[in-house]
């Protein structure tokens, strides 16, 4: 057998390199730019979504984790009583049972959505649209309190949703406001009434369902009577099982105003008062009785009188438009703003 040649490496590089021309092409520098480029935006914009999430965004997704950890009910706070120069009381609270629709709850449990809907709907007559509505339009930065559906719950209704125990529909014990006596008194007391947007603008600590002087001592002294609500706060897992009571901060009821009113006296005007001026077949008038000594004011009256408590009980929408839409202006308290000679 011939033997083969032995080719040797560097032998067989030369031979194919040998009589060719070489030439070194530099690399275009364009491209190296166009991915410096684009690593650099793709850099600040992930550097940008970090810090926009982390400060920017810091309240709204602590609050979300919150929500999602914790289970908050709002504890609402009695308001402060009002009294005569004697002790007699003049406005105070009795209890009452309000349907809520828990906001939190019914967006951590998207299963029981269609049936809170539906028991909204059959129960409370509240349509689904209007309740979705609600929904939406809660602001989660701020919060979500429960939100108050019917603030005055009768016997069928509230045994109903007791019967059905769902934690996105529930029943709430609370207090309405209650004037004894409500046409006598309503000159100086006023009314409350829930909070409005203007409201909320004014003071961001109000919540919606939170009740506000509107007219008379009740405004005027509104922060001292309304009190601090309280929280009640509990741990749950994943699935929304209650684990723990974290805290609970009970509520502070308002303070209370004593007023230099004599109770008695005020009655005894009203009376006199109605007696006279349908004498003179006339139905508005104004009084005022003071403590020369003193400047006290210990009776006042602004005929024609309206009952206080119509604004503070659901269901009496239709007096309260008598009242507003009154020609007489029941709610222009003659007494203190009308201008005489």
């Amino acid at each position: 057998m011939r033997k083969r040649p032995e080719i040797i490496f560097e032998d067989a590089l030369s031979d194919s390199w040998s009589g060719s021309e070489v030439r070194e092409v530099p690399l275009n520098e364009r491209p190296l730019t166009y991915i410096g480029l684009i690593a650099l935006v793709l850099g600040l914009t992930v550097v940008g979504r970090v810090a926009f999430l982390g400060v920017a965004r810091a309240e709204f997704y602590t609050r979300r984790a919150e929500l999602n950890s914790g289970k908050y009910e709002f504890l609402l706070a009695p308001r402060g009583i009002i009294t005569d120069r004697f002790g007699q009381v003049l406005a105070d609270n009795k209890p009452s049972f309000s349907a809520v629709l828990d906001v939190k709850e019914f967006l951590h449990n998207p299963d029981l959505q269609a049936e809170t809907v539906r028991a909204a709907e059959e129960i409370l007559g509240i349509p689904a649209d209007y309740l979705w509505q609600i929904v939406q339009a809660k602001n989660l930065e701020r919060g979500a309190e429960p939100v108050p559906l019917d603030v005055d719950l009768n016997h069928s209704r509230l045994v109903a949703l007791k019967s059905l125990n769902l934690p996105t529909l529930k029943v709430v014990s609370r207090f309405q406001r209650y004037y004894p006596e409500g046409k006598v008194f309503s000159s100086v007391l006023g009314y409350v009434g829930l909070t409005t947007p203007d409201d909320l603008k004014t003071d961001p600590e109000l919540s919606g369902d939170d009740f506000v002087g509107k007219a008379g001592v009740e405004t005027f002294y509104d922060q001292e009577l309304r009190g601090s609500p309280g929280w009640e706060v509990k741990l749950r897992d994943a699935h929304g099982e209650i684990l723990d009571e974290k805290e609970t901060i009970p509520p502070q009821i308002g303070q209370t105003l004593k007023l230099t009113l004599d109770a008695g006296l005020q009655k005894y005007f009203y009376e006199r008062m109605t007696q006279g001026l349908l004498s003179l077949g006339r139905d508005s008038g104004a009084g005022l009785a003071l403590n020369p000594q003193t400047g006290e004011v210990l009776a006042l009256i602004n005929f024609p009188v309206y009952d206080a408590n119509i604004f503070s009980t659901p269901g009496k929408s239709g007096e309260r438009r008598g009242v507003l839409d009154d020609s007489r202006r029941p709610l222009f308290n003659r007494t203190i703003s009308g201008l005489y000679s």
